[in-house]
C-alpha cells in the first residue's frame, strides 16, 4: 500500500465492503444513518470539543474499538460533517488493512489537514469509503440519470444524502460518464483539484501565486469582490486552460461556482458541454 493514488479496481473493491453494509443494514435504501454500524458492531464513541485536533477519530484499546467525534461547533450528530466524518472513521474498521493495522498499532496517523490533497493512502480510501457508503452506488446513479447537473442539482442532492455540496460532486464525478473537473479556487493559498479521466485538460492556467484566471468567478470574487453567482454557464476553454490547437481553442464547456464563504473558497465545476 505504497501508492498515495487509488487505483480503479481498489475503488470497486472498497465499494464492495460498503454494498455489502447497505444489503445487510440498510435493506438497500438511500438513507444511511452511520450510527446504526456503531451500534450494530459493538464500537463505542464519545462526543466533545476536541479542538483542532481532528474532526473524528477511531482507535483501538482494551479489546474494544472506539470513535471520538468533535463536536467543536456543531450542535447535531446528524449534520452532513459529522456524519461523512463519522463514516470515514467506519472505513478505517471495515476496510481489512485498516482494521488489521488499528488492532496493532491502537491508531492510524492523524489527518486534519485537506484530505484533497492528503498523500496518506489510508485517509484516500477512508474518505473514499465514507463517499460510497452515504450515497450508495444504485440510488446515486438513477438520481444523476434523473437530471442535468446544475447547482441547484446539487443542492437537491446533498439535501438528499445529507452531505455536503463538495461531497456530492466528487461522487457525481466518479460514477457519472459527463467529462468534468472540479476546481477548489482559494483566497491566496493553493487550492485543490480533481478531474474525471475522459476530462480534455488537467494543467490550469494559473498565476504564479496559484490564482485563478482573469475572468473566472473566483478570481473576479478574490479581487475584485464581484458576487459569485450559481447560474449555468458556457465558457471557452482558454477561460481556465490554455488551448494548443485550434481545435482545443474551439471547445466548449458548461459552469457554474458557488462561494464557500467561511472557508474563504470557491468551487467551480467545469464539464465539457455536449
Amino acid at each position: 500500500m505504497a501508492e498515495t493514488k487509488l487505483s480503479a479496481y481498489r475503488k470497486l473493491e472498497i465499494e464492495d465492503y460498503t454494498t455489502w453494509l447497505h444489503q445487510d443494514y440498510f435493506e438497500d435504501s438511500y438513507c444511511i444513518d452511520p450510527f446504526i454500524l456503531i451500534a450494530a458492531e459493538g464500537l463505542t464513541k464519545s462526543c466533545d470539543n476536541y479542538g483542532d485536533a481532528y474532526k473524528a477519530m477511531i482507535e483501538y484499546a482494551d479489546d474494544l474499538f472506539h470513535i471520538f467525534i468533535n463536536m467543536k461547533e456543531i450542535d447535531t450528530l446528524n449534520s452532513p460533517e459529522v456524519r461523512y466524518s463519522v463514516a470515514h472513521e467506519l472505513g478505517h474498521y471495515f476496510i481489512p488493512e485498516h482494521h488489521a493495522k488499528l488492532m496493532t498499532e491502537g491508531m492510524l496517523t492523524l489527518s486534519n489537514g485537506e484530505l484533497m490533497a492528503s498523500r496518506d493512502i489510508y485517509e484516500k480510501e477512508a474518505e473514499f469509503f465514507a463517499s460510497c457508503l452515504l450515497m450508495p452506488r444504485k440510488h446515486f446513479l438513477h438520481d444523476i440519470e434523473a437530471e442535468e447537473l446544475s447547482f441547484n442539482r446539487v443542492v437537491s442532492l446533498a439535501e438528499k444524502y445529507n452531505v455536503s455540496l463538495t461531497a456530492i460532486l466528487l461522487r457525481y464525478q466518479y460514477l457519472s460518464n459527463t467529462p468534468m473537473m472540479i476546481i477548489c479556487s482559494r483566497d491566496g493559498v493553493k487550492g485543490w483539484r480533481s478531474k474525471s479521466r475522459d476530462f480534455p485538460y488537467y494543467n490550469l492556467n494559473l498565476g504564479e501565486n496559484y490564482e485563478a484566471p482573469a475572468s473566472t468567478a473566483p478570481q473576479l470574487y478574490f479581487s475584485r469582490n464581484i458576487a459569485v453567482t450559481n447560474e449555468t454557464r458556457n465558457i471557452p476553454a482558454d477561460l481556465w486552460f490554455n488551448p494548443k490547437t485550434e481545435a482545443e481553442h474551439l471547445l466548449t464547456f458548461r459552469e457554474f461556482n458557488f462561494l464557500q464563504k467561511t472557508a474563504r473558497q470557491v468551487i467551480t465545476v467545469v464539464w465539457k458541454n455536449p
